[in-house]
C-alpha cells in the first residue's frame, strides 16, 4: 500500500569513513561502501508544511530488508490525519551487509561488522540530506536498530527530537534466548530451489507465519534474490529463467551482526589478555571468549546521558534479559546531559500484550496506534519549545549576542567558583 500513500525516492550513497573495525571490508580498508536507502514522501500533505511536520529517521532489525517496515509507515500516515502531526518524510538505510546494500557491497565485505559503523552512516546521511530533514527528526529503531538509533543519539544527543524504540538490544550480559535465536539462524537454510519454494516457507515457516500478510509479502518481494551471487554460483544444469533463491542478507552477515569473534583471546585464570589492537572494545570479562558484541553493554552503560525523550514499546514473550532492558528504561536519560528520564516524564514504556520480538511485524496496528500518541505529544511539546526560543530571541534583540552583555559581566564578577567548589569537595569527602 505504501505505493498509494507515499512517493518513494531511492538513493545510492556512500557509508562512512573509516570503519570501526580493520576487517570490515575484503582486502582494501579504504573500499567505499554503500547504502541503499528509500524516502518517503507522503503524497497528500500540508502545502506549506508546518515547522513542526516531523521527519522519521529509522532503523531495521538485523538481517531484515529495510521495506519490511512499510505497514508502520502506511498506519502512521493514517493516523496522523486525525491527530496532530504531520509526517514531512521517512527515511530508512539498509546497513551496509543487509538488504540491497549487501548486493551492492557483496564483493567489498568481509566478516567484522560495527553497529557504530551503521551509526555514523546515518548521522553521514543525515549532513547529506540536510535540506531534506529539518527539525524534528524522530528516530526509531527495531531490536539491533533500536540500538543503532541510540548509539546515534549518543553520537550527535541534540540531533534527534525524540526515539521511539522497539525492543532495543541493551544487555550488559548475554541474553538468554540470544544463543537460540543465533543458531537459528545460523541453521537456516541458505538456498531454495526455487522462488516458488522459498515463497512457501515464508508463508508457512514458523518465523513468519504470525507476520502482517503485508509484511510476508514484501519479505518475498526483498528479502529474496536469485543466483548467482558472490557466495553461491548457478548450480549447473538449472533453468535461468526460474533460478534457485537466496536471503538478500546473507546467512553470515546476518550472524556476524550478532557475534564478533575473538578466537585467539587467551584467559590466565581469572585474567582475559586483550589484544587492544583488534580488540580494544572487548569487556574484559571470560564470558565474551570466543565471542561477543561490545555495543550492548557499552549502550547500556551510557543510558543515563541519553538526550532524546524516548518511548519504549517492549514484547511480553521476550528472549532477552527483560530485568536489563528494564534497568535501560530506567536509567535512561538521568545522568549529565541527559533528558531527565521517566521521572520528568521524557521517558515511557509499553508493553505490547502477547507479543514477542518480532511484534513490528506483527502486530502492525498496536505498533502504529502507541507510537501515534507519542508522536502527538512529542511534536507539540517540540512547537512549545521552539516557540520559547523564537520568543527569548526576540525580546534579546538582533545584535544581544554579539557582544559581551553587561548582564554577562555582573554574573563573572560575582561568580567565586573556587568557594563553591571547595564545599562541594568537602561534602563529597563527608559521604
Amino acid at each position: 500500500m505504501s505505493a498509494a500513500y507515499y512517493t518513494t525516492t531511492e538513493y545510492r550513497v556512500s557509508a562512512g569513513h573509516v570503519r570501526e573495525y580493520a576487517g570490515a571490508t575484503a582486502g582494501d580498508q579504504e573500499a567505499v561502501l554503500e547504502l541503499a536507502v528509500k524516502q518517503y514522501t507522503p503524497k497528500k500533505r500540508a502545502d506549506p508544511l508546518p515547522d513542526n511536520a516531523i521527519t522519521i529517521l529509522a532503523c531495521p532489525a538485523s538481517g531484515f530488508p529495510k521495506e519490511l517496515y512499510e505497514p508502520i509507515w502506511d498506519e502512521l500516515l493514517d493516523r496522523s490525519r486525525n491527530h496532530q502531526f504531520t509526517i514531512r518524510s521517512i527515511w530508512i538505510a539498509d546497513p551496509v551487509n543487509a538488504g540491497q546494500s549487501s548486493v551492492w557491497n557483496e564483493h567489498k565485505l568481509s566478516s567484522e561488522y560495527s553497529w557504530w559503523d551503521h551509526a555514523r552512516d546515518l548521522l553521514c546521511l543525515v549532513n547529506q540530506f540536510r535540506k531534506e530533514m529539518p527539525r524534528p527528526i524522530f528516530g526509531l529503531g527495531h531490536s539491533v536498530g533500536g540500538s543503532i538509533i541510540s548509539l546515534l543519539a549518543i553520537l550527535h544527543p541534540r540531533l534527534l527530537t525524540s526515539l521511539l524504540l522497539f525492543d532495543p538490544m541493551i544487555q550488559c550480559t548475554i541474553p538468554p534466548g540470544a544463543l537460540a535465536v543465533i543458531d537459528y539462524i545460523t541453521t537456516k537454510p541458505s538456498t531454495f530451489t526455487s522462488r516458488k519454494e522459498a515463497d512457501r516457507m515464508v508463508a508457512q515457516g514458523s518465523l513468519f507465519k504470525n507476520w502482517d500478510p503485508r509484511v510476508r509479502r514484501l519479505m518475498v518481494q526483498y528479502g529474496l534474490r536469485d543466483l548467482p551471487t558472490a557466495i553461491h554460483p548457478l548450480p549447473r544444469g538449472c533453468d535461468p529463467k526460474n533460478p534457485p533463491v537466496t536471503f538478500t542478507t546473507t546467512r553470515d552477515h546476518d550472524v556476524w551482526t550478532w557475534l564478533r569473534e575473538n578466537f585467539h583471546t587467551k584467559i590466565e585464570g581469572d585474567h582475559v589478555m586483550i589484544d587492544r589492537r583488534t580488540f580494544a572494545d572487548m569487556p574484559p570479562s571470560p564470558m565474551f571468549v570466543p565471542f561477543y558484541r561490545p555495543e550492548c553493554s557499552s549502550l547500556y552503560n551510557l543510558m543515563p546521558t541519553l538526550r532524546p525523550s524516548c518511548l519504549f514499546l517492549l514484547s511480553e514473550k521476550s528472549w532477552m534479559n527483560v530485568g536489563e532492558l528494564r534497568d535501560a528504561v530506567r536509567n535512561a536519560g538521568v545522568g549529565i546531559g541527559g533528558s531527565g528520564g521517566i521521572v520528568e516524564g521524557r521517558v515511557r514504556a509499553e508493553t505490547i500484550p502477547g507479543s514477542d520480538h518480532l511484534f513490528p511485524l506483527m502486530a502492525v496496528a498496536a505498533t502504529a496506534d502507541l507510537c501515534t500518541n507519542w508522536l502527538c505529544g512529542e511534536t507539540q511539546r517540540f512547537q512549545n519549545n521552539e516557540d520559547d526560543w523564537r520568543q527569548s530571541r526576540i525580546q534579546k534583540g538582533p545584535l544581544a549576542d554579539r557582544e559581551l552583555s553587561e548582564e554577562w559581566r555582573a554574573a563573572r564578577r560575582g561568580w567565586k567558583p573556587e568557594t563553591k567548589q571547595r564545599k562541594h569537595l568537602k561534602t563529597r569527602s563527608n559521604l
